[in-house]
């Protein structure tokens, strides 16, 4: 008997598969009084293996093994990002504060292993191709044991794939295919190989889907399977979300799963209102309470770790650094007086009013810029707009207040910050004036080098909006030459004459809080211990700290916008258009580079996916049945589940402007090589065993020769310049062939 739905009968074609029969339980109508309705089941029953499957499973499980551990000796130096991650596993060891624009789990789980691995901090990572082993032979830092977490994540990232398949009603077959892709695909190999962030992030992400999956398979709701999966999926996402913000993405696929699943729920008249409730309380708990509860306790230990001021701890806020060990504004001035030498921090970016003995290209006038750490060159003695002798300007103490009219004097470079009507470098628009420095010692400034202090009440502390203190009072720079506000942002200055720091122009109209600066180092000849008062400044608290981390973290990821020879777009990554050098030593090399027919397979099947949905909105016909069959039925939700996740990992970066590299495909990949095994499991099922292994084996041998005639690439062999060279298949594939004979 055929149930109606809305007026329709719905028609189900049954697949004689043992698979997609158990499948299709979870795809039932029930009578309802006026409607039939949707009947929401387990998807799988329980999986169990075979003796030979395990056994299969086993020699797998070595394989794999082998695949992601060989050769990880190799090379004994510093590779690509492994100078960046290792640098920040030392700061944990030695407790030094930095900031970087990652969350820190993995990075902390790599200081713990290093420590465990006995390195006390005492390798300093400086560059790539520096060595790990000493003169003697001796191992500087243990990397090899480092090296390994990554490699291990790669392991149970291949194992959990099989396990993840089966669950999505694949057989074992299809699973065990699926599963090799992943062990076989030369980017994931060669990611997890190295001292970075990728393999432990992927380890979470498809920890959460694993869990999911056998959350969304429990047959008994809120029993303690039910809750464990629900557990370990929420537990995943915050692991994953503290990895890397591409958890964010994560997050976004789990919700439209759970949403979707809802819906269902919601519409199963076998399911009380009240459950329904339950349903969403306990997934609120679990996917969104539970997350934010283990990433805010990353960022206590986080915090807990790096206590010790450092070079690193020049980026925070006054308030953050009187949190961290070792910093000591006892001896600040609070008031700030005419000849007092003084830093002046941008408010917006929190980096320094900053020049050098450089110059631009254009004007030739000195640079002025925005520095992020504490320097000699952050230094200006404030003086008044007459020109005075040193005796008459250090000779007494008068204190700086509102309006009052001022002058900058460089105490590096001796010149006076200047304002002309010219355009700036980069900023060119009419509006914008440049700002430099002029002069020297002996120059007599004029109404070019003037600027009126403007303190903003409402940015400033209640005993500092009246008289300029430190910290304490927020201000503008206003010109009373041209008229503009001396105005800092995130554009960046090329690196080959403004050394990629920060621009700073003065502008008629200024958005407000780019126009802002308060004062933070605050000397005079006449301040002594007693006078004036010193100023107080109140440590931030957990949330306060990470808050402000958070958004130096969002501004520089956002501002990581330099170009790099290596670096690509998110339309370059389906179709492998380039790779990414990693290291070149004796003629060798390692170059990121991912399989291409995986690549080009996970294209072609999500190109199938959408012809097959369009083939359905033109088959659907209103008041006529629909004829489902199971092996489409099955087709349609599961890979329905992986195109998301492939779709929310990838689309986001189209709007990054940031440089991006190949290896920020590599979640998306994983998830489209899942639904590479989904679809041939549909192909199995649709076309026959036949039709099925042909399928299968075509992937699995373009594959696997792809991955074994670019290993030596992959693992740092030795290659030929011949056979480099002939591999270039692409023209954008710049691997290194120099470095062979």
């Amino acid at each position: 008997m055929t149930p109606e739905i809305f007026g329709q009968t719905y028609q189900r074609t049954p697949h004689h598969s043992t698979i997609a029969q158990q499948y299709m339980a979870a795809f039932e109508y029930k009578k309802g009084i006026q409607r039939p309705y949707f009947f929401t089941k387990p998807l799988v029953k329980p999986i169990t293996l075979s003796g030979f499957e395990k056994i299969q499973l086993a020699l797998f499980l070595a394989f794999t093994v082998a695949v992601r551990f060989f050769n990880i000796q190799y090379p004994n130096q510093i590779v690509f990002d492994e100078v960046h991650f290792g640098k920040y596993a030392r700061n944990y060891i030695n407790s030094s504060y930095f900031m970087d624009v990652h969350p820190p789990l993995v990075k902390m789980l790599y200081a713990a292993i290093g420590y465990l691995g006995g390195y006390r901090g005492d390798f300093v990572f400086n560059k790539i191709g520096d060595n790990y082993i000493g003169k003697e032979g001796e191992k500087l830092v243990p990397y090899v044991l480092m090296r390994s977490f990554p490699a291990i994540c790669g392991v149970l990232i291949v194992i959990l794939s099989y396990f993840i398949l089966r669950y999505s009603g694949c057989r074992h077959f299809i699973a065990l295919f699926g599963a090799l892709l992943v062990c076989i695909e030369n980017s994931l190999v060669a990611q997890s190989r190295f001292i970075l962030l990728d393999s432990p992030l992927l380890l979470f992400i498809v920890l959460t889907v694993y869990s999911f999956v056998r959350f969304s398979n429990e047959p008994e709701p809120f029993g303690k399977g039910w809750i464990r999966y629900l557990f370990f999926t929420g537990v995943s996402l915050g692991l994953s979300v503290s990895s890397k913000w591409v958890g964010i993405f994560t997050i976004g696929w789990l919700g439209v799963m759970t949403v979707n699943q809802l819906w269902w729920l919601i519409g199963d008249l076998s399911v009380p209102d009240r459950d329904v409730v339950k349903h969403v309380l306990y997934r609120a708990y679990f996917l969104i309470i539970l997350p934010v509860i283990i990433y805010l306790g990353v960022f206590a230990i986080h915090f807990l770790v790096l206590h010790e001021a450092s070079g690193g701890s020049g980026t925070v806020s006054p308030r953050f650094k009187a949190s961290l060990d070792g910093t000591d504004f006892s001896n600040l001035y609070a008031n700030v007086s005419f000849g007092s030498t003084v830093s002046i921090r941008h408010l917006g970016t929190g980096e320094f009013l900053h020049s050098h003995n450089h110059t631009y290209p254009k004007s030739h006038n000195q640079q002025v810029t925005l520095y992020g750490y504490k320097d000699s060159n952050n230094l200006f003695t404030i003086e008044k707009k007459d020109k005075l002798s040193d005796k008459e300007l250090f000779g007494e103490v008068s204190f700086l207040r509102h309006r009052d009219v001022i002058r900058l004097f460089h105490k590096k470079t001796q010149g006076y910050l200047h304002v002309s009507d010219s355009r700036p470098p980069i900023s060119e628009q009419e509006y914008n004036n440049e700002v430099s420095i002029i002069g020297d010692k002996d120059y007599v400034p004029d109404v070019n080098e003037n600027f009126e202090v403007k303190i903003i009440k409402e940015y400033s502390d209640e005993d500092a909006k009246h008289e300029v203190k430190s910290i304490g009072t927020v201000f503008q720079l206003f010109h009373k030459g041209t008229k503009c506000t001396l105005f800092g942002h995130r554009v960046k200055l090329p690196k080959d004459w403004g050394f990629g720091q920060l621009e700073v122009t003065c502008i008629e109209s200024p958005v407000l809080k780019n126009s802002l600066w308060y004062i933070e180092e605050n000397t005079h000849p006449l301040f002594n211990q007693t006078y004036p008062a010193k100023v107080k400044v109140e440590p931030l608290g957990f949330f306060g700290k990470f808050l402000e981390l958070h958004q130096k973290m969002w501004k520089t990821n956002a501002g990581l916008t330099a170009s790099h020879k290596y670096s690509s777009r998110p339309e370059d990554w389906p179709v492998l258009d380039r790779g990414v050098n990693y290291f070149n030593r004796s003629g060798r090399t390692i170059y990121l580079l991912g399989n291409l027919p995986i690549y080009w397979g996970i294209v072609f099947t999500i190109g199938v996916f959408v012809v097959f949905k369009l083939v359905q909105l033109w088959k659907w016909k209103p008041n006529h049945a629909p004829t489902v069959t199971d092996a489409s039925a099955k087709y349609d939700s599961q890979f329905f589940i992986y195109f998301v996740g492939w779709l929310f990992h990838f689309a986001p970066s189209f709007l990054m402007e940031r440089q991006l590299f190949l290896h920020h495909y590599i979640p998306s990949l994983w998830f489209g090589i899942i639904s590479i095994a989904v679809l041939s499991e549909y192909v199995w099922a649709k076309l026959g065993k036949i039709v099925g292994f042909f399928y299968v084996m075509t992937i699995l041998g373009l594959s696997g020769f792809f991955f074994y005639w670019y290993a030596p690439i992959v693992y740092g062999l030795e290659w030929n310049k011949d056979t480099c060279l002939g591999s270039r298949l692409l023209p954008n594939w710049d691997i290194p062939c120099d470095q062979f004979q």
